[in-house]
């Protein structure tokens, strides 16, 4: 897969004893080589899985991870833990209205975990029950009575949505202890008893000090009721460093604290024009608490005793109450501590080889990074590893009113046997038949009325993913053809709108929701200085996307040196279109306070173009053979089909941001129809940018907010995020991790975290193009990565120099130098050879040499590269 430069993790080093092989992710440095023998040899059949490790950031968006990944590590940095899972999808979220059945389109906790504990979608506030309130076996409850050891860890109280959805069954999350349950019959504390996991940590000890009013144990605390019925209770973090042993004779009950678990960095609230003040540092707490890393492994150390396997819950949940509090510190270094429990989790299962482990999140929030300061929301500016970084907080309906969540799809990401199946687009639903196929429970019948993801009880997962990745991993080298699809501004929120809209939260997008290979893209540009730009704008992440190299905003033809920069477009040799779209609905635009209206229909835009249309005619003029005799009708070609939405989001036009993504969607369907047929084109289909839309359901504070009415009759909350005040009117783009998938030859390569610039790469790899190239102007010296070559007494020095162009022509002159001494040598560049040119300087003395390649020549020959310069001494 693709990497990135030194100091930053390599995105499928997971997979590097299999084969892959590390290369530099940018173009001013090397092509990347094909990686889909190795992506192959590590999809392992679901059958191999004994444990299973399932992470989950509470509230960790795209948006949110991408905060904490710019803060800490820098937008070109990678996470060692969360960056590091080589198989990656995206999963749906929503859940049900308890009195109709109709989606919600921005989940709770509890219900969200419902969704992946129970199998089955449940209303707000449910815990383990469907929407009628009747109870279903949870992931830890099947694995228990299956013989397997189980652990449910949480920074959060061990009574909170996550990890109460393995452990017990309430029709509302609020109803946590004895003393505290509008539920009737027992809280939730009660039967964390019952349940009976070997480990459970967390905090909440409060709810466990609350005394039991009935039943047998009717005058005790609860915690003294465990201790009672042989529960090992720790409440220190000493006590549970020295825990030897947890399982069905004495289980661990480990309440590390009264209620929430303490942050382990500081928090430091954001407010109205705080983004316009000094950038603020991050600082980790004095006396941080025992990370969740710690935990994790403790507990990973304690349920292996068990030679059945085990299944482990582990929450990171303040990155949620962080980002409800609009806190950017404290949810960073939450999302941190995450992914360090994630990369020692990481650790164990590639040395145990038996061991699934699955990162995801419940749902998305509001925070965002903003191109700019933001006026009137809560903000916050933060020296990050680049620079400042704006940090914004938008969905609050007052300035102190708690922060909304976003209702997006999430990034799903997994290492080990059967990781294949968190690819593609699922559900969450989804997660809980992957889970217990892999600890092989056995399958649970859902009642008729229950809802899962599709009406009737159906799972999106059919067949076996494991089976179906392998068949559709096609080596870059069979590839011809390239259809590129790219829709600035459409990110993960943005494709969710459009599904929840036109599909419904059932349904799937005919086509990007098809592709098999996907991962997430980190757009990032540069501003004029050569600083990292977190958030580019349409121009410069596009020519991010075309090119393999990082741009100013505005700018797409050189970089921030004004060097000229090639695209895959121009460095093809055979045939290359470019179309453009638009959306296909009329505008619709958010004003502030509009959710509060009635819900709006989008309507079709009179004469709207398909790009699915265009695009199948584009293929077809494309394949056509000049000569009409030959009947080949099989040209390669590169075909790039671009719909922009960042124009529609600049002015919240709700259904003009859909129907772009629509249109894009369409462009995606007519590129597969042609693709699935033969194996030679290369489907890509991504983003590059998003916007700062969001999913609500909420009434947001000063951001502008439109209701809409959806296939499925049902009401979806779309929010743009405030201008950047600094910036130019009605930015609404955003710094966040992008989707992107693929099909085809070399689509495997798209796997995992990689950034923008990753795309030119592989189409050039599967084009069999010479680049990463830049282009320099026509008289200049290119200085070489290695300037100084070191020779023996009486060298000879032989300069290849490979230029790249249609029909170069002009000179070109090697230069070798010290003090005192230069020598060069000219030759001539010709179309004949395609300006591959050799130069052999005379023998040289003992010593160290400058090298310089400098050239001029036509015009066309100053739309050439220079593609390297290869230095043989003998």
């Amino acid at each position: 897969m693709l990497c990135h430069k030194k100091g930053t993790a390599v995105a499928l080093s997971v997979l590097l004893a299999a084969g892959l092989t590390a290369a530099p992710a940018h173009a001013d440095t090397a092509s990347t080589s094909d990686q889909t023998a190795a992506v192959i040899a590590a999809i392992k059949p679901i059958s191999d899985v004994k444990n299973v490790i399932l992470f989950i950031g509470d509230g960790m968006g795209d948006s949110q991870i991408a905060l904490a990944r710019d803060y800490i590590y820098g937008a070109k940095g990678s996470f060692p833990g969360i960056d590091a899972l080589p198989f990656t999808g995206a999963y749906t979220t929503f859940s049900v209205h308890a009195s109709t059945g109709l989606p919600d389109y921005t989940t709770d906790s509890a219900a969200s975990a419902t969704g992946w504990t129970t199998g089955v979608k449940s209303y707000d506030g449910a815990i383990a029950v469907d929407r009628f309130g009747a109870p279903h076996q949870t992931l830890t409850e099947a694995a228990k009575a299956a013989g397997l050891a189980t652990g449910v860890i949480t920074t959060d109280e061990v009574q909170g949505a996550t990890p109460a959805a393995e452990l017990a069954h309430v029709t509302s999350r609020g109803c946590t202890g004895p003393a505290s349950n509008p539920c009737g019959g027992l809280s939730i504390s009660e039967q964390i008893l019952d349940t009976k996991a070997d480990v459970v940590i967390g905090g909440g000890k409060g709810y466990f000090d609350q005394v039991i009013t009935s039943g047998a144990d009717a005058g005790k605390s609860v915690t003294q009721a465990a201790a009672d019925r042989g529960f090992n209770v720790v409440t220190t973090e000493a006590g549970l460093r020295a825990v030897t042993a947890a399982n069905q004779s004495q289980p661990l009950l480990a309440l590390l604290s009264s209620g929430v678990m303490p942050t382990r960095w500081v928090n430091t609230p954001s407010y109205a024009g705080g983004s316009s003040a000094a950038p603020v540092t991050c600082q980790q707490q004095p006396n941080p608490r025992i990370s969740l890393s710690e935990m994790t492994m403790k507990s990973v150390d304690l349920l292996k005793a068990n030679p059945n396997g085990f299944f482990l819950q582990v929450e990171g949940a303040s990155i949620d109450k962080q980002s409800h509090a609009f806190e950017p510190c404290g949810q960073i270094g939450e999302t941190d501590d995450l992914d360090q429990a994630v990369k020692a989790a990481l650790d164990y299962a590639k040395a145990d080889g038996h061991t699934l482990v699955i990162l995801t999140a419940d749902h998305g929030h509001s925070s965002t990074i903003s191109a700019g300061p933001v006026a009137d929301v809560n903000s916050l500016a933060l020296a990050g590893k680049d620079g400042t970084i704006y940090a914004s907080y938008n969905s609050g309906s007052s300035p102190t009113a708690s922060q909304q969540h976003s209702g997006t799809q999430l990034r799903l990401a997994a290492y080990g046997p059967g990781a294949a199946y968190v690819t593609g687009v699922t559900d969450q639903t989804d997660l809980h038949a992957t889970i217990r196929k892999a600890l092989k429970l056995p399958a649970v019948a859902v009642a008729a009325n229950a809802t899962v993801d599709q009406p009737g009880g159906a799972y999106r997962i059919t067949g076996d993913p494991v089976a179906e990745l392998k068949a559709a991993a096609i080596p870059a080298d069979q590839a011809r053809n390239v259809i590129l699809i790219t829709a600035p501004g459409i990110g993960d929120t943005e494709i969710t709108l459009a599904r929840d809209y036109r599909y419904g939260a059932h349904g799937k997008l005919p086509g990007i929701d098809a592709l098999p290979f996907t991962g997430e893209l980190k757009p990032y540009g540069t501003t004029s200085s050569g600083k990292t730009d977190d958030v580019p704008d349409a121009t410069a992440a596009l020519a991010a996307l075309l090119s393999g190299v990082p741009f100013t905003d505005g700018v797409s033809a050189t970089d921030y040196k004004g060097r000229k920069v090639s695209t895959v477009l121009t460095e093809f040799g055979g045939r290359t279109q470019k179309l453009t779209g638009k959306t296909i609905y009329s505008p619709s635009v958010a004003t502030v306070g509009g959710f509060a209206n009635p819900g709006v229909k989008c309507s079709a835009l009179p004469g709207w173009a398909s790009m699915g249309t265009a695009t199948t005619a584009a293929i077809k003029e494309l394949r056509a053979d000049p000569v009409p005799s030959l009947k080949k009708n099989d040209q390669p070609f590169l075909l790039h089909v671009n719909i922009s939405a960042a124009s529609y989001a600049n002015k919240a036009d709700a259904c003009g941001v859909i129907g772009a993504a629509l249109n894009a969607d369409l462009a995606v369907q007519a590129a597969l129809k042609f693709a699935a047929k033969r194996t030679d084109t290369l489907v890509i289909f991504t983003g590059g940018v998003g916007a700062a839309t969001q999913v609500i359901d909420g009434t947001p504070f000063a951001a502008p907010s439109l209701r809409l009415t959806t296939y499925e009759g049902a009401d979806l909350g779309m929010l743009f995020a405030p201008a950047a005040a600094s910036g130019p009117a009605g930015s609404r783009l955003a710094g966040t991790q992008v989707f992107v998938g693929a099909f085809g030859p070399g689509a495997a390569n798209l796997m995992g975290v990689h950034d923008a610039t990753a795309v030119a790469q592989v189409v050039r790899l599967a084009l069999k193009l010479e680049g990463p190239l830049l282009k320099w102007p026509t008289t200049t010296t290119a200085k070489l990565a290695k300037a100084t070559v070191k020779t023996t007494a009486k060298a000879k020095v032989k300069v290849t120099v490979k230029p790249v162009a249609k029909n170069p022509k002009g000179t070109i002159k090697v230069a070798v130098s010290k003090a005192g001494f230069t020598k060069t040598i000219k030759a001539t560049l010709k179309a004949a050879n395609k300006g591959k040119t050799t130069v052999v300087l005379p023998k040289l003395k003992k010593g160290k040499y400058k090298i310089s390649v400098k050239f001029a020549g036509s015009a066309k020959f100053a739309n050439s590269a220079v593609t390297g310069v290869k230095l043989t001494v003998k």
